[in-house]
């Protein structure tokens, strides 16, 4: 049992410590940033650690001296280390995802999104050595086999090691600060007439080659390291996706609806995923886990279901899942036809899925509604310019400039010489997949200029999305270079006008009733005067 005594003295000692500011001081070399100031020193140094925090933390409180030792070590190196305040900058805080204080984030090659938290030790010269380790020593030199094979057996993480190919160094350690968290990195001292580059695997025999574009870039070294980094198949859950995103390749999804679907069909996908390795990855998938993913697909939710998706250019392959147009009688998924399907997909005969709305019916708004069997009939050897808007539905973007659409298209619309030279549609991205625009962002506005053949690319809307911008982009790249300003100066001149005449007919009714009423009070008075006489 605790004594009043005890209690007593034990608040006392903790009201006597008095933690630090979680602001550092003035005197500190750790850079108080805002959100312009944060932009700038990540863009303009390649290592920059920044701790997000908030005054009242205790947490924040008790690191920041630490944070200010560490300040201090590298402030010679060129490695700044920020303080962000997220009572002030909530929004930045908010953007780079930051859920508890503090947060130590540690920004590479100029990025200013994608930064891995810190997670390594809180004393100052601790941190100090991660971010001087970091900038100095990236890739690990070694000059023996016994070297490497020391290295392979110490860490757990995969190996990359560049055999004296080295024309890549520099490359290589760009990729590596931006990598050390999952990957260690070597290399050979001495040149080598036939360098490579390879990677090693923890607990394993298995060494990988790289076979990319030559010469390697430090886009085509991470996506070989991220892809090699995949098991040829597995069953995964929504944190895997960013990896095999990083690859850039198609996946194979396999939707399964029991564990022993699952493990009828493992065998199968391991050996197409080493077979067709670097063509595109397999995964298998619990669809009560991935709703929403596959409502994306738009087919028919019967399991097992096997998709190929090309999310490059976001198009889907599959089976056909039914026996009959009744939709009742499904197909057995068999291997033989996931292999064929593979297969035609890799040598480019296989045929994507369409997905698409309802040929509307009617067209009832001043936005023309485009679905994917009518867009490029639409848009392509049209003899007037088309402007769309690719949208999705749920996008707020998306909602808060439908409006602003809405009235330039009644702006040109409403004028007799440019309604014959323009118009403007909207086509929903995620219901209708449009194959010859692959669209990445919502919402996305292009235009198509009048004539355009099948094929060609539209010009790209890019900047705020304001009224006077789009009306400024049009008149630069429509083709008759159609003045919407003008239009709408007149428009408002012609308002004005009318409401002017509005005014000066309202004014003339009332004197004109004023003069009557005036007369008829003359008359009344007259007849009464008559009446007196």
């Amino acid at each position: 049992m605790v004594s009043v005594k005890s209690l007593a003295l034990a608040i006392g000692v903790a009201s006597a410590i008095q933690l630090p500011d979680a602001i550092a001081p003035d005197s500190s070399n750790i850079i108080k940033a805002n959100i312009s100031q944060f932009a700038t020193h990540v863009k303009e140094n390649p290592i920059v650690m920044v701790e997000f925090f908030t005054p009242w933390c205790t947490h924040s409180k008790m690191l920041q001296p630490r944070l200010s030792e560490a300040a201090t070590i590298v402030k010679g190196v060129k490695i700044p280390i920020l303080q962000v305040d997220c009572t002030q900058y909530g929004v930045l805080c908010d953007q780079q995802m930051i859920d508890f204080y503090p947060t130590l984030k540690v920004y590479k090659n100029h990025r200013l999104v994608g930064a891995e938290n810190y997670k390594g030790s809180q004393a100052g010269n601790e941190i100090a050595n991660y971010l001087l380790n970091l900038k100095n020593n990236p890739v690990t030199n070694v000059t023996s086999a016994q070297e490497v094979e020391k290295m392979k057996s110490e860490t757990d993480m995969p190996i990359v090691h560049n055999r004296g190919n080295l024309e890549i160094d520099e490359i290589l350690r760009s990729v590596a600060l931006d990598m050390s968290e999952k990957f260690a990195f070597i290399r050979d001292t001495v040149a080598s007439e036939n360098g490579t580059l390879e990677m090693y695997f923890p607990g394993t025999n298995r060494t990988a080659v790289y076979d990319g574009p030559q010469p390697p870039t430090e886009e085509s070294i991470s996506i070989w390291m991220h892809m090699e980094n995949l098991p040829f198949f597995a069953d995964i859950e929504a944190a895997d996706f960013k990896n095999y995103m990083a690859t850039k390749l198609p996946i194979a999804y396999f939707y399964y609806s029991t564990p022993q679907e699952l493990n009828d069909f493992t065998g199968l996908f391991n050996e197409l995923g080493e077979k067709y390795r670097g063509k595109l990855n397999f995964v298998g998938m619990n669809p009560h886990k991935f709703q929403e993913h596959l409502k994306l697909l738009n087919l028919k939710q019967r399991f097992p279901l096997f998709v190929i998706h090309n999310v490059n250019n976001n198009l889907k392959y599959t089976l056909d899942q039914f026996t009959d147009e009744s939709d009742k009688v499904m197909k057995k998924l068999e291997s033989e036809d996931i292999k064929k399907l593979v297969e035609d997909f890799v040598e480019g005969k296989a045929q994507p899925i369409i997905k698409s709305e309802p040929i509307p019916k009617t067209q009832d708004s001043v936005l023309y509604k485009l679905v994917a069997k009518t867009h490029n009939d639409f848009v392509y050897n049209n003899d007037k310019d088309v402007f769309v808007k690719y949208y999705a539905p749920w996008c707020q973007h998306s909602k808060a400039f439908r409006p602003v659409l809405e009235e330039i298209a009644e702006l040109f619309g409403s004028n007799p010489e440019t309604k014959e030279k323009i118009v403007f549609a909207e086509v929903d991205s995620t219901a209708n997949d449009i194959i010859d625009f692959p669209v990445a962002g919502y919402p996305t506005l292009v235009l198509y200029r009048a004539g355009s053949k099948p094929g060609s690319q539209p010009i790209i809307f890019e900047g705020k999305r304001s009224l006077e911008n789009v009306l400024d982009f049009i008149k630069s790249h429509s083709t008759s270079n159609l003045d919407g300003q003008a239009l709408l100066e007149k428009q408002k001149q012609d308002e004005a006008k009318a409401i002017e005449d509005a005014q000066a007919a309202e004014a003339a009714e009332a004197v004109n009733a004023q003069a009557q009423a005036a007369n008829a009070d003359q008359k009344a008075f007259n007849n009464e005067i008559k009446d007196e006489l």
